[in-house]
This record gives C-alpha cells, structure tokens and sequence, in this order.
C-alpha cells in the first residue's frame, strides 16, 4: 500500500500541498467572519469537554498560546469539517498577522489525509500581511478518513519566532 504524503495546509498564505485530492471549493469573495463566528458563515466550532480543543495551550517553546476548534465536533469518521485555530501571545493578545500552517497525519500510519483542505482568507487589504481579526485562522474540507489517531499539528511563524503545537485526536 502507498502512503500519502502528508497534508501542509498554510491557513496565512492562502495555498496547501496535499495528495491532490480537493476539498470543496470556497467560491466567490471572502465569506464575512468575525468574533466568534463560525467558519465561513457556519455555528461557531465547539469546545470539546472531550479534548480540550477549545483552550488555549503554549506551544512547545512557549513563544504563543494556542487553540484549536473543529465544527462540526466532534468531526465523523468520512465527513467533512472545518478548523479554526487561534493563536495570542503569552500575555493573551490576538496574533493577527502569523503564518500559520496546520499538518493533519496519522502518525502510526505514516499518512496524512486524502483532502486538501481551502483557507479561509483573512482580510488582505491591509499590511503586507493578510490580518486574521482575533487571531483565528479559518480553514474547510479536513476529513479524516479512517479511525485510529490522529495528529494535528500548528507551526505559527509570528513576531516571537516560529512555534508549533500538536493536538491529538483519537478518531473511534
């Protein structure tokens, strides 16, 4: 059987490498979000009592806190969700202008998923940067396609450096 690669998705910048396979597509202008609006328009993703998702942990060097939200949660097996991570400083303060690259795999599997999944665009007229108001970078179409453990990790390249967190979920 061949594996497949893993799936870089750069919420910030707007591209994804995956295994060719596509999510479905965001079409038309930006969808408005704001606060704690869902992604694209959709509920606002849960916090999971179940995993933590929705609190904010510091990444392994401690330079950012962050936290990660699917809707719907908790995500079904073959179906289609949607992640929102934010990311703050360690004072609390909303990173808005990070590139921030979410990787879904299977670790014991050495596979990542068979989407690709859409970014959600931030507001880009201003800056050099897109801005991502709160610090909550948007992204549709993960899917996790078999049960078993899944790792999602979130490398943030921001003000303090670059940083990363994994979060860990146990789809049964």
């Amino acid at each position: 059987m061949r594996a497949l690669a893993g799936l870089m998705l750069c919420v910030a910048c707007g591209s994804g490498a995956g295994s060719g396979r596509s999510a479905p597509e965001v079409g038309g202008a930006a969808p408005e979000v704001s606060g704690a609006a869902g992604v694209a328009g959709a509920a606002a993703p849960a916090r999971s009592e179940k995993n933590g998702w929705g609190d904010l942990r510091p990444t392994q060097s401690s330079y950012y806190r962050v936290a990660l939200a699917v809707n719907p949660e908790p995500p079904a097996l073959g179906e289609f969700f949607d992640v929102v991570v934010t990311v703050k400083d360690r004072d609390g303060v909303a990173i808005e202008d990070a590139k921030v690259t979410v990787n879904a795999r299977m670790p014991q599997h050495n596979h990542g998923m068979e989407t690709e999944p859409v970014p959600v665009p931030g507001d880009c007229s201003v800056g050099p940067r897109c801005r991502f108001v709160g610090g909550e970078y948007r992204s549709k179409g993960f899917k996790f396609h078999m049960g078993g453990q899944w790792t999602i990790t979130v490398d943030v390249e921001g003000p303090e450096g670059t940083d990363n967190a994994s979060f860990v979920y146990d789809m049964r």
